[in-house]
């Protein structure tokens, strides 16, 4: 905070960038501790669900997703719409 104008600085883009990368990441990690509560606690046992409902989905990503080495926009709207038709069967 600048104390002379008493305002905060704008955050460039590299910064909104890294926060939205925090969001997606704390998203995610919620999204798969549920799968793990529920029972899916192995890879194999979440990829099978999730290729279950997505039978094209890239293993690759999933297993990135999995490991939070790599966390994916496209892979995390898939796997919360397999989280929420798993909480609609039950």
């Amino acid at each position: 905070m600048n104390k002379d104008t008493k305002s905060i600085p704008k955050k460039g883009k590299r910064e909104q960038d890294v926060e939205k990368r925090f969001d997606l990441y704390t998203k995610s990690i919620s999204v798969l501790r549920s799968f793990y509560d529920l029972g899916f606690n192995s890879f194999p046992a979440f990829k099978g669900i999730v290729f279950y409902y997505y039978p094209s989905v890239d293993e690759k990503k999933l297993q990135l997703l999995w490991l939070l080495r790599n966390v994916d926009d496209s892979i995390y709207e898939i796997i919360t719409d397999v989280l929420n038709k798993l909480k609609v069967k039950k």
